[in-house]
């Protein structure tokens, strides 16, 4: 064993070695040769070799024939063991069954509590069927492949500090990571036409008081809530710990469900709204459902639309597309070359 483990150290410096020289190994990254070397058995993806993979299987459930439809797969210390892979899954790679790459995001990644979430794409899940997918972890030479950009309908994460959504009210300002605005209202929104969808994000506000909210149209024809010619559906969390889910019709507000008890602070929240088909909105908060209303009174869409009053924060947010009940998902077990 000591004489192999001499070996491969010799033939890992000649490659290192060979690389300081023009003109060799013309066609071959310094990484793919000794990932080949240290890896020689390994599942191959897209010219990355990883030493574990596992089957995932999505059952769709609501007799609706899926496509570009994001499934959500969640990881413990029951179904992943998370020293197979990097520290913050940077390594994960997904793949449809012939071997295609998937546009995924991470949510989170927490390897000392063994939990995480992400965010798969999966181009076709036929209605009352099921479709495999697999997930390859075991790679410590590659960065991350993470993008929300190409995994949602609508993302963004503030990092780059450029706004690029259209303000109608008010004034933002996206920074270290946040986008802000202090007035009263600020609105700013992206084209959507999808209906059904879910909107997630993380967000606070900076008083506890019911004059600070979050908020967030869900469906709207116009380009900001409470405009004329706008209709729709919008959510508040105020900062006291109060929901208002509201519809709106050509600028006249109609209250549809009050949510109470809610915590009253100035902490990170994770919000989730979905709307079905049948024009049921649910409320999510912290991974807990509060409660749910239904109206049929709309089912387009134009835009979707966020923004807060006197001081309100975004961390991140997603918009995908959202079906009751949604697939199912199946961990399979740990599989090596």
């Amino acid at each position: 064993m000591k004489a192999l483990s001499s070996c491969i150290l010799r033939e890992k410096l000649k490659i290192e070695r060979a690389f300081e020289k023009p003109n060799i190994y013309i066609g071959f990254s310094r990484e793919l040769l000794l990932e080949k070397l240290f890896y020689p058995f390994g599942f191959i993806v897209d010219s990355m070799s990883f030493q574990y993979r596992r089957k995932i299987t999505i059952a769709e459930q609501s007799g609706t024939d899926l496509t570009y439809y994001q499934v959500l797969i969640e990881l413990n210390s029951s179904n992943f063991n998370f020293a197979h892979a990097q520290t913050n899954g940077e390594d994960i790679r997904f793949t449809d069954a012939d071997g295609n790459l998937l546009d995924y995001w991470i949510e989170e990644w927490d390897s000392v509590n063994e939990s995480a979430k992400i965010w798969v794409e999966v181009p076709s899940i036929p209605a009352n069927s099921s479709v495999d997918i697999y997930m390859y972890y075991g790679n410590s030479q590659i960065t991350s492949a993470s993008d929300g950009n190409a995994t949602f309908l609508i993302f963004d994460d503030f990092e780059d500090g450029v706004l690029d959504w259209t303000v109608s009210l008010g004034s933002f300002t996206e920074s270290g990571g946040t986008l802000y605005t202090s007035d009263n209202p600020g609105r700013c929104y992206k084209p959507n036409s999808e209906a059904e969808i879910a909107a997630k994000y993380k967000a606070r506000v900076t008083t506890v008081d019911n004059s600070y909210d979050i908020w967030v149209d869900i469906l709207a024809t116009g380009t900001y809530s409470t405009e004329s010619g706008n209709d729709g559906y919008f959510v508040k969390r105020y900062g006291g710990g109060v929901v208002w889910i509201d519809r709106s019709d050509d600028g006249s507000v109609t209250g549809l469900l009050n949510i109470t008890g809610l915590p009253a602070d100035t902490n990170w929240h994770v919000i989730e709204v979905r709307r079905a088909a049948d024009g049921t909105i649910s409320y999510y908060e912290d991974g807990e459902f509060k409660d749910s209303v239904t109206d049929t009174t709309y089912s387009s869409t134009v835009n979707f639309i966020i923004g807060g009053s006197y001081g309100c924060y975004y961390d991140w947010i997603l918009v995908r597309k959202y079906v009751s009940p949604e697939p199912s998902v199946s961990m399979g077990s740990e599989e090596t070359p």
